[in-house]
């Protein structure tokens, strides 16, 4: 049924003809409306409101949970201003459908909706899924649509041999009993005592503000005798629950198999992250919760599920309107709340099998396969885009090219979650690394891989979050940064060259157990032109006389022939309407480096020359600290015009490289690089830290 604010927009579903909106009609005029709507099961406004709950985090608590839970005094809606518009789109697929836009506004706009208009079908029309589905979780159906995934994975998969490839049990689990009473029963078990079977589950889950029932010393003791129920959060029960009705005995949660007191224990255990989560028969995600208070399994109702048929009087068909396309509800998993905590991306990306129970849909991921209950499984086509967080089960069988670049695409991913401890960030990651090694291994530093350190340097910052006030990582690593990165392709190029010689690299670990975990120092020393862009005290870069700062200034010199992109550690990457302030650096000495020239496609893609943008630590010792990066690129026109390139059809990464670098110097031989007294276009060894 729709209410009366949306009959508009079923009013809008039933033209097939595009149309353009000279206004944008409002639909929710505030909050009260869009609350009441979804009260009364209008299959829009519940939609709206869950999306709503989903992508702002800053949405007062009085609007989360199911409509009924929503609690609205009155004037609520002058205290959260809100308001919702309509517009029509066109989004891309095969058919090249079309949509209506719901645009959400407080004082500035919050986020916006799509819905999907899809064919006309007769008004007979059966919508069938794949799976049938109730109003629970936890129902029967649910755990139908579990079992065949799980049944289909252990027969038709490859998955099942990774699992067995060699037995290995965590150091401590926990054993489920079901006791006479009826109540679950459950005990901490060493499993070097002989004390545990051979199968287990794990759980992906957020700990919250409140932290949980834990571990420690002091308690490890009574645990193994039991642990009462009463004490036990209901996410830990439910995941009891899971475990019984896969006929599993045992699981492993953070919390209650590490000693959360014990600095030796922990940073131990979390060095074996890779095998208690690739040898787990499953993970169980509970992506919706935010805190330990919640449980796994969610009531839902099936009206925020299903499509929604929309008749049209006049032929008598119907025509249907979904808030899913065909890959919207595996793009939507990525979105839920557990999936923005960094410890949770490891869990996810090393499972065999994940299970993730979130308000809406339960999905099944495995290496080969990645479904929900509406869609069944994803296209084949779509699966490398999709599943990327899974394909790395396969990272040793990848060409080396492919194997770079789903690492970049895996630490894009992974930076833009958050951890509680910042100094995490590296441990948090590292049992993928321990996976990876193979691939891409054996030397890592502080984030980066020995093998392929001259690209690993030239990652971006996303966002301009900047770095952590306090170390965790040296200014050449992202996990400096405390936001997104972003490797922009890089790892992709046909043709490369490194521009420096990697002389020694030196890396202080935070806890020896662990060597791809927190890091208390680590340098690089290498041999590299070094350029100085500007000086303090330097007539030439001040230049008082064309009064610009000296970072325009070299701005500007540098793009005679050549397009030079910056972008600043501290203050992101440019884009439409937000470009990068140079000044910025105007304090400071900088120096450019020159690392790698790379190509993706000699023919398409312009190359570019990756520097780094350095600033002077210790001058007279060499020592440096990246601030950003710069790629200088060239135009094969401008350059095939230039007197540099003879010939018409000649296009040769050494010929660039060799009008490159004495380009750079004849720029900046009126400066002296603090670290050496030779001429610039000589290289020299320095530090990075």
């Amino acid at each position: 049924m729709d209410c009366t604010r949306c009959q508009m927009l079923a009013q809008l579903a039933k033209n097939e003809e595009m149309v353009i909106l000279r206004e944008k009609p409002v639909l929710h005029r505030n909050i009260t409306e869009l609350v009441d709507g979804a009260r009364r099961e209008c299959w829009w406004c519940v939609r709206i409101l869950t999306h709503l709950q989903t992508e702002c985090k800053a949405l007062p608590s009085a609007l989360q949970g199911l409509p009924s839970d929503v609690t609205l005094q009155s004037g609520f809606e002058r205290t959260f201003p809100f308001r919702s518009s309509v517009d029509f789109y066109r989004y891309q697929d095969a058919n090249y459908q079309w949509g209506i836009k719901c645009d959400i506004f407080d004082d500035e706009r919050l986020c916006e909706f799509p819905f999907f208009v899809g064919e006309t079908l007769p008004s007979d029309a059966v919508l069938k899924y794949p799976y049938a589905m109730a109003d629970d979780t936890n129902s029967q159906e649910t755990w139908d649509y579990i079992t065949d995934r799980l049944d289909n994975c252990k027969t038709n998969h490859t998955c099942t041999l990774r699992e067995q490839s060699s037995p290995y049990l965590p150091t401590r689990l926990i054993k489920i009993r079901l006791g006479d009473d009826g109540k679950m029963h459950f005990r901490l078990v060493l499993t070097s005592n002989g004390g545990a079977c051979d199968r287990y589950i794990t759980l992906s889950h957020r700990w919250g503000t409140d932290r949980p029932l834990k571990l420690t010393r002091e308690r490890i003791g009574k645990f193994q005798d039991d642990i009462p129920q009463h004490e036990m959060p209901p996410k830990y029960i439910d995941a009891a629950i899971a475990a019984s009705k896969l006929e599993i005995q045992y699981m492993w949660i953070d919390s209650l198999c590490i000693i959360q007191d014990c600095p030796d224990d922990w940073g131990r255990e979390s060095g074996t992250m890779d095998k208690v989560y690739q040898r787990a028969y499953c993970n169980l995600a509970a992506t919706s919760s935010m805190d330990y208070s919640e449980g796994l399994f969610y009531k839902r109702s099936l009206s925020n599920v299903s499509p929604h048929k929309i008749c049209l009087p006049e032929s008598g068909n119907i025509v249907v309107v979904s808030q899913d396309t065909d890959l919207s509800s595996f793009y939507e998993l990525d979105r839920e709340p557990l999936y923005y905590r960094g410890w949770v991306c490891q869990e996810r990306l090393l499972s065999t099998r994940n299970i993730s129970f979130g308000r809406r849909l339960v999905c099944f991921e495995c290496a080969e396969e990645f479904s929900c209950e509406i869609r069944g499984d994803a296209e084949r086509s779509w699966k490398p885009l999709l599943t990327y967080p899974k394909s790395i089960n396969n990272i040793n069988n990848l060409p080396a090219e492919s194997a770079k670049k789903l690492w970049y695409r895996i630490i894009e991913f992974y930076s833009r979650t958050e951890v509680t401890e910042p100094n995490d960030r590296l441990v948090a990651i590292s049992g993928v690394v321990r996976h990876c090694q193979l691939a891409l291994g054996p030397e890592y530093l502080a984030g980066l891989w020995k093998s392929n350190l001259e690209l690993d340097l030239c990652w971006t910052s996303e966002r301009g979050n900047g770095r952590v006030p306090n170390y965790r990582a040296p200014s050449w690593s992202w996990a400096s940064m405390e936001g997104a990165v972003s490797f922009s392709g890089r790892g992709c190029s046909i043709k490369c060259r490194r521009l420096v010689d990697f002389v020694d690299t030196y890396v202080t670990l935070a806890i020896e157990a662990n060597p791809y975990g927190a890091v208390l120092d680590a340098r690089i020393r290498l041999i590299g032109w070094v350029f100085p862009m500007f000086h303090k005290g330097c007539e030439s870069c001040e230049s008082q006389e064309r009064k610009q700062a000296r970072i325009d200034i070299f701005y500007h010199d540098i793009t005679e022939l050549v397009n030079g992109l910056v972008f600043l550690d501290d203050f992101g990457s440019p884009g439409p309407g937000r470009p990068i302030d140079l000044n910025e650096l105007g304090s400071m000495d900088c120096y450019l480096l020159p690392v790698v020239y790379s190509s993706r496609d000699e023919y398409i893609y312009t190359p570019s020359m990756n520097c780094l943008i350095l600033v002077a630590v210790t001058p007279s010792r060499g020592v440096y600290r990246r601030v950003g990066m710069m790629d200088l690129m060239i135009d094969r026109e401008e350059w095939e015009a230039s007197m540099f390139s003879p010939k018409k059809d000649e296009w040769n990464m050494e010929k660039i490289i060799e009008h490159m670098l004495p380009f750079l110097a004849r720029k900046y031989q009126h400066c002296k690089v603090p670290s050496y007294e030779g001429h610039t276009l000589e290289k020299h060894e320095i530090i990075l830290v």
